[in-house]
């Protein structure tokens, strides 16, 4: 405590500047107390000063976030510096970081990967298997596309807690499997486990992915009646989603309008993407102009209006929504995959022919079409 007194008190005097030892020393102590309140304005300090490129106070930020159980910040820095291409970045604060945060694991993991780095990514999860929680490595195996082997992950917790269930309907949930997921919220309700808001978000995204509309909003009233959760943005996300896909975009509009807090860009996107699908105009046009309200530079509405109006074969108002796109120089970002082959990575997009091989990757997708058209017949 005196010491950051004293720290005050130099900042305060404007006699000297502090540098990259004293601001290391700094965060330490704020995290050595748990003080997460100060830890956060010496880390703007950090940034504003410059030193937040250097090793030390990177691995000290970490400590400080991990003592005051704010995972999510931490794995915040170490998601933002790899968007940013500062993979290296990544690398010294996730060395800082213990291998059972789940959430940094993963973020490593995927930073590895997109950065072609497949075999580091490969080891990281092996070093996961082995010294990871079982929590870990249910989410892990669940986003690494082996159900089966997150279901083996929870069969070996003695006694599952919240978080370990929570995991497996979210594994479930990811794998579209929603009347499993719903069967596991059953099973963990008769276990006797309370659920809490993480766990409503997993089982309600699980029935909205599936459409399971009665499941999803009983499970959501019950929420504040018979649990005390009371729900979130996120949990009201889930709905909105339940109900659209459900076909039931204006119950879906209605129930955003109606929200104790307002209707957020994930929300009305949410709301856009079901108006799509049930190629319901009128509530696409109210979504998209609330969400132009919210960001101007969203492409999304424009893009989405453009499909509903081609859809309904609204040809001059299609046009009317991709010049509102090119007036705003708003760009669409092309969705893309990849693929691993020999340690090397390949990434394509639609109709891209800027690989190397292109003229055999297209024959060779002609070829299998053609087989295919002549199976059928």
């Amino acid at each position: 405590m005196k010491a950051l007194e004293a720290f005050k008190m130099m900042i305060d005097g404007g006699e000297a500047d502090p540098n990259e030892f004293t601001l290391d020393c700094v965060v330490r102590g704020c995290g050595q107390m748990c003080d997460l309140m100060n830890g956060r304005v010496v880390h703007g300090l950090v940034v504003k000063l410059g030193f937040e490129d250097e090793c030390s106070i990177c691995s000290a930020l970490v400590f400080l976030y991990m003592s005051c159980k704010y995972v999510r910040d931490s794995n915040q820095l170490i998601k933002a510096y790899a968007r940013c291409g500062r993979v290296e970045d990544s690398k010294r604060l996730f060395m800082g970081t213990p291998l059972e945060i789940l959430s940094s694991t993963n973020t490593m993991i995927s930073v590895y990967s997109r950065n072609g780095e497949v075999e580091k990514a490969l080891d990281l999860f092996e070093k996961a298997k082995l010294e990871g929680s079982p929590i870990t490595l249910i989410d892990m195996y669940s986003k690494c596309g082996s159900i089966a082997g997150a279901r083996d992950a929870f069969s070996c917790i003695f006694s599952p807690n919240m978080a370990a269930w929570t995991a497996l309907i979210n594994g479930h949930e990811h794998h579209g499997l929603g009347p499993d997921a719903v069967s596991l919220f059953g099973l963990m309700l008769e276990r006797g486990m309370m659920p809490n808001a993480a766990t409503f978000v997993a089982v309600l995204s699980a029935c909205a992915r599936a459409g399971m509309l009665d499941d999803g909003m009983a499970i959501f009233r019950s929420m504040k009646e018979e649990y005390g959760v009371t729900p979130t943005l996120e949990h009201l996300t889930c709905v909105v989603e339940l109900l659209g896909r459900s076909g039931l975009v204006r119950a879906a509009e209605e129930f955003a309008e109606s929200m104790p807090v307002a209707a957020d860009k994930i929300v009305l996107t949410t709301l856009l993407h079901a108006s799509w699908s049930w190629m319901e105009t009128e509530v696409a046009e109210r979504a998209a102009r609330r969400l132009q309200a919210l960001d101007a530079n969203s492409a999304a509405a424009c893009v989405i209006m453009s499909n509903v109006y081609s859809g309904t074969g609204k040809w001059g108002k299609k046009v009317e929504a991709r010049e509102a796109l090119k007036q705003r120089g708003v760009t669409k970002v092309p969705g893309c995959s990849w693929v691993d082959i020999n340690s090397r990575s390949h990434v394509f997009s639609v109709s891209c022919r800027n690989h190397p091989n292109s003229d055999m990757i297209y024959a060779t997708l002609e070829s299998l079409r053609l087989n295919e058209s002549s199976n059928q017949d």
